[in-house]
Parts: C-alpha cells; structure tokens; sequence
C-alpha cells in the first residue's frame, strides 16, 4: 500500500498554472514588411491560436515542462511503499557469533554484514516495539532487550565474533524462555547456517531465519590432537574441503618452530580427509598444523587454516600430606589422577609421629603446623602456626567483603557462598600475592620462596563451609 511522508509537498503542484498560463497569453509580434508571405503561413497559423485566454495547443516542449514539474511534486511528496516488518511488536534477534562468521566472502565479513542488516532491523521497528538481542557464541549473552532505537543500536557497539562454534540449543531455549509470556513473538535468526537439525528448543512464535553469506569456498583443519600410542606419540590431523569442486593445499606440520612433515593433498569436494604421523617421541611437545591452497582458489575463512595441540606425557606426581586426620584434604587428594598422595599423622604434641620420609616428594602439604626447614618441594601450609616464613598473628573472624583476584590460580573461582568461622591475622610477605582477600587481611595467598612454590591458607578448613563448595576443588587442584 502506498502512502505520502511529506503529503504537504503536493502545494507546489500549483506552480503548474503558471506554466500553463505562459502558454495562454498573447505573443507580442513587432510588424516588418517582406515581399512574399510564402514561408511565414506557419507563423500566421501559430498567431490564430495566441488569442488571449484560449486553450494552448499541445506540444513536446509543454509536455516536457509539465514532466519535470509533476516528477519535482512527487519527489517532495515522497511517496513510499509500506511493507510489512520483519519484526512484530515483541521480536528477538540471535545473532551469530560462530568462528565461521569471520568469513571474508561479505566485506568486510560476514559479522559485520549482519551487524549492518541488524541496524536496519532496528530503524524498521514498528512504534513502540520491543526488540531483544541475543549474541549466540560458545554461551549465549543476552545484550539487550529495549523499545529505545537508540539503546538497540548502542548495544552493537564493540561486538566481535568468537574463534568457536555457536551453542544453538541453548541461545533458542533462552530466547524461548524471553518470549513465554507473549503471545505474538517473533524470532529473527541472522546466521550463516550450522544450526543442528535435531535437539533444538521449540519457540512459542514465527521464526524467520536470515542468512548471511553466499559462499562456501573453505578449507579447514576440523581436529588436529596428539596421543600415546605404545612407547611413541601419534598425531592425527583432520581436513575437509567445505567447496564443491576438488581443493588442492599444502599441509605441513610443525613441532617447537621446526618444519616437521609436508605433503600436498588434494581434496575431494566437501569430504573429510584423515592423516596421521607415527612414531613421535614420547616427550612433551607443541605441535602446529599449518594448510595453505596452492590451486589460486579462495579461501575465505583463514581463521581455520591454522590448528595447535601440546602432547604432554602423564607423569604422576607424589604428595606428603602431614595432618592430624582431615578426610577433607584426604579425600581431595585421592580424587585427582595424577598424583600419588601419601600421609604422616601427627602425635599428640601437634609434631609428626614418625620422620619424614627421605624420598623427595613433588609437593607436601602441612595441615594446621608448618615445617621447621623447608622440603625440596613445593609447599601447601593450612592453618600455619607461627613459623619463620612470615608473620602469623592472632586469630579473628572475618566480617569484611572478600575479594577474590584475577589471578590465574583464582580466576572464576565463587567465594560468595563460603563462611570463615576464624582465621589467622597474617603480614603478607614481600614473596606473597594474595588470592582471596577480606579487607586488607588475606585468607589464601600464594608467591614463590626461595625457589619453592607455596601456597598459604589462613584458616582451619573445619571452621569454614569452604570444603563444602565448588570453590574448594577448583582453588586446590590448581
């Protein structure tokens, strides 16, 4: 249906009578004598019809002018076409975030491309329409859910696609439950395909899927992983050719920086194709598996053409656990694979019952009293007493808000649900960074002392839930 923006602009259709009344009004001739009137009966025939006021005859250039005055009405009028809106009154948007989307086929990709239909979605949203955006990477984000254009278009700012796959069953089951309570949603689906086709959450309103890309020309590294395999190492390197004609590449394989195998392969259209190497040495190692075209063919996504694996050999490590019983630590150690844990009880004087033992272990863990020298290995203390490390204060309860650090030992670690009963008061040595902090006092630091790695937790683990959350297996296995 058509409809005027700036109806106001037919006014200016008046001007057409003027251009008609130039057309009506007498012509002023200036009389001259010529000896024949042969060659002016035209003009004679042309003067009959400029009387004042009669009805101009019809010519090209009239035609013309009233032309380009009509076209001049109609542009002012802009006249538009109304066309139904992708999106309803109530509409969610997920928008893919996948490793594929940095495809080179759309310029400058295809993330940008969407993000640029995205926009228009926006400005074409009817009058006070909700719109929620839903970024799908390897978890889906919600970013957004407004009537405000200019709130819709400030939340794609900044936004970048991931280097991995898309978790599509879970972004439909959160746009699902977005939208549960509407009864006219619909949900706008910008990606460049790889939806599964089975296992996905059913939405309660139209879905309309638009695609983004129009090209498949890709060759990728799809696995790429090392394995023992008897007394050696096997690499396994899997390809496949996403173009529909036959790709020629050159794959090679590298171990450290050293160029370790090439070969050229050619690749059937879209197939999978399986290499792998044997009789690697059984060492720990970083591997990169490199594919470069050599048929001048596109390759749009170069994001794939690169694939790393690290092989490291399974060696266990032994742990001393030095403890009067505590089946928290106990249990803790026993579950980890890797590690062999052995432990020494404590007599009643709070010292070990028997000597350590002479071997030298990877780690010891002191629970509730700390070494008089230091061990070869690395160091857990637990509830240390006064030692000659650092400073061990007074004991007191923990009031004040904790802080959990960005280190990479703490990192994500959720310290929200754990309550300590009592802790020591202790100076955090020049060695020290604290990972779980109260105030300015901390419950678990870590540095490394005269070439130990230790680890110091400032509290009974029986005075505190800690035990009893997933922070605890997540802080002590690293």
């Amino acid at each position: 249906m058509w409809t005027l923006l700036a109806p106001a602009g037919l006014m200016f259709g008046v001007f057409i009578i003027p251009l008609l009344m130039l057309y009506m009004l007498r012509m002023r001739r200036r009389e001259m004598p010529f000896s024949s009137l042969y060659l002016w009966e035209q003009a004679l025939h042309d003067r009959q019809v400029n009387t004042p006021w009669r009805k101009p005859r019809v010519t090209m250039l009239l035609l013309l002018q009233l032309l380009a005055l009509l076209l001049l009405v109609a542009a002012l009028a802009r006249p538009a076409l109304r066309t139904p809106s992708l999106s309803g009154q109530n509409s969610v948007v997920l928008l893919d975030a996948s490793a594929s989307m940095q495809a080179t086929d759309l310029s400058p990709n295809r993330f940008e491309h969407a993000l640029q239909t995205l926009h228009t979605l926006i400005d074409d949203l009817p009058d006070a329409a909700r719109m929620t955006i839903i970024l799908v990477g390897h978890r889906p984000i919600p970013l957004v859910s407004s009537s405000d254009h200019a709130t819709l278009h400030a939340a794609l700012n900044g936004l970048h696609p991931e280097n991995g796959s898309a978790d599509w069953p879970a972004a439909l089951a959160l746009a699902a439950g977005n939208v549960r309570q509407s009864n006219a949603a619909t949900l706008l689906v910008l990606s460049d395909g790889g939806l599964p086709s089975e296992n996905l959450p059913a939405f309660p309103g139209t879905v309309r899927y638009l695609p983004v890309g129009t090209q498949a020309e890709n060759i990728a590294i799809t696995a790429f992983n090392a394995r023992r395999k008897g007394s050696s190492v096997q690499l396994f390197v899997r390809l496949h050719n996403y173009d529909s004609r036959p790709r020629s590449i050159l794959l090679s394989i590298y171990v450290a920086q050293s160029l370790l195998h090439a070969e050229t392969l050619t690749l059937p259209p879209d197939t999978d194709q399986h290499l792998t190497l044997d009789g690697l040495p059984d060492v720990a190692a970083a591997y990169r598996a490199q594919l470069r075209p050599t048929d001048q063919l596109p390759d749009y996504l170069a994001l794939d053409d690169n694939a790393y694996c690290v092989y490291q050999p399974e060696n266990t490590r032994s742990v001393l656990l030095i403890s009067s019983g505590n089946l928290f630590l106990e249990q803790l150690l026993a579950a980890i694979p890797t590690l062999n844990a052995y432990r020494v009880a404590l007599n009643a004087e709070g010292q070990p019952q028997t000597l350590l033992p002479a071997e030298r272990f990877d780690a010891y863990v002191y629970d509730g009293l700390a070494p008089d020298t230091l061990p070869e290995g690395n160091l857990l203390l637990i509830n240390p007493p006064p030692n000659p490390w650092f400073t061990v204060g007074e004991t007191y309860t923990p009031t004040q808000q904790v802080q959990v650090s960005e280190h990479p030992l703490s990192r994500g670690v959720d310290w929200n649900s754990v309550f300590v009963q009592r802790a020591h008061r202790v100076v955090m040595p020049s060695w020290g960074i604290p990972l779980v902090q109260t105030g300015d006092e901390p419950l678990v630091f870590f540095g490394e002392y005269r070439g130990r790695r230790t680890a110091v937790v400032t509290f009974d683990l029986h005075e505190s839930t800690l035990p009893l959350t997933v922070a605890y297996p997540i802080l002590f296995t690293r």
